[in-house]
């Protein structure tokens, strides 16, 4: 039998199995059995509430565009706002949990949603509650992403998802009942609940980085152009459908130069990745077509965010544990752009 070198016991590290290590969490600070665990309900909470941003305010229309003395479609585009504001945040936030850490991340999303419930709160004025909705968006788009990383197995990643399809299905009667009970502003900060799971996970994670590279502002501009491009394409196709067009040549162009940048060409290479995401897209096309009986939608809803788990977890799985805060928000942008595209489609239909 051989002898151990000199210092090391039966003990030492480098005498564990490699495979240990091999599956390390890459958020946690360390292996091992005092790294804290995530209870996953928390990350459902944490998670769950951008779905009221979507679909709460969709009875209090008109209650909001009464007190505000302007008319409902005006009041509309708060809505929009948000969708743009999650679309936007999903890729923006995850780039800050690759380069600054969950931590660091957790805390930029925790004040954007904070300022914005504020906002919306205290400011009876159009422009203030547009503004508060896109701060809340960004905000919970992603603790949204980041709660989507920081699940451990396909289990805990499905828990997730479906607390945005349960929040989805009933956010229209919650917010009608906060309405009622309250007013309309509480129903526009209903997304600010999602502060309850961030308190939580906030002291659980780790402060470490996934990516030292330096950040790629260019690319993360750019993303940010063709998502703004392709959320209005429903409302302004030719000119919009230009721009996405444009948008993405120069997006592509930049991969080819910053492989490494803030959309690694490693995870939009993969086959997996894309096939998941495509399939996101059009999971998220269909899953409107019974929006007019509430029962349906419930079902439906549930049914998307089962297959958007499914779907993420395979996506994931296809990339390095370095790139897994880039893939969930690529993922789940294509997931938001199906349900932004979904309404105009069947309409059209």
């Amino acid at each position: 039998m051989s002898e151990s070198p000199a210092g090391r016991g039966p003990g030492h590290p480098a005498d564990a199995d490699a495979d240990t290590y091999a599956y390390a969490d890459p958020y946690a600070d360390a292996p091992g059995p005092d790294t804290p665990r995530i209870p996953n309900p928390w990350l459902a909470l944490m998670a769950g509430p951008l779905s009221f941003g979507i679909a709460g305010p969709a009875l209090v229309l008109d209650d909001i565009a009464r007190d505000l003395s302007t008319t409902t479609g005006t009041v509309t585009w708060g809505v929009t706002a948000f969708g743009w504001g999650i679309a936007v945040g999903t890729p923006l936030m995850t780039g800050l949990l690759r380069h600054r850490g969950a931590r660091a991340a957790l805390g930029v999303c925790g004040a954007l949603v904070l300022l914005g419930a504020l906002l919306v709160l205290t400011v009876p004025a159009l422009p203030a509650v547009i503004t508060g909705c896109v701060l809340q968006a960004l905000g919970t788009a992603g603790l949204t992403s980041i709660a989507m990383s920081l699940t451990d197995s396909a289990r805990s990643m499905g828990l997730v998802t479906a607390s945005l399809a349960v929040v989805g299905s009933t956010a229209p009667l919650a917010g009608s009942l906060v309405n009622d009970a309250l007013t309309w502003q509480a129903t526009l900060a209903l997304p600010a609940l999602s502060l309850i799971g961030l308190l939580v996970v906030i002291g659980r994670v780790s402060t470490r980085p996934a990516s030292t590279a330096a950040f790629d502002g260019l690319g993360a501009v750019l993303l940010t152009a063709v998502v703004t491009a392709l959320v209005l394409v429903p409302h302004h196709p030719p000119v919009a459908g230009l721009l996405s067009v444009l948008a993405i040549a120069a997006l592509v162009r930049h991969l080819r130069h910053r492989p490494q940048g803030f959309v690694p060409a490693v995870v939009v290479r993969s086959p997996v990745f894309l096939i998941s995401s495509a399939l996101a897209f059009l999971l998220a096309s269909v899953s409107v077509v019974a929006v007019p009986l509430l029962v349906a939608q419930a079902l439906v809803s549930i049914a998307a965010a089962s297959g958007q788990g499914v779907f993420a977890v395979h996506s994931t799985q296809a990339v390095p544990d370095e790139e897994r805060p880039a893939a969930i928000g690529l993922f789940n942008l294509c997931y938001l752009l199906g349900a932004a595209f979904g309404p105009a489609v069947v309409s059209l239909l």
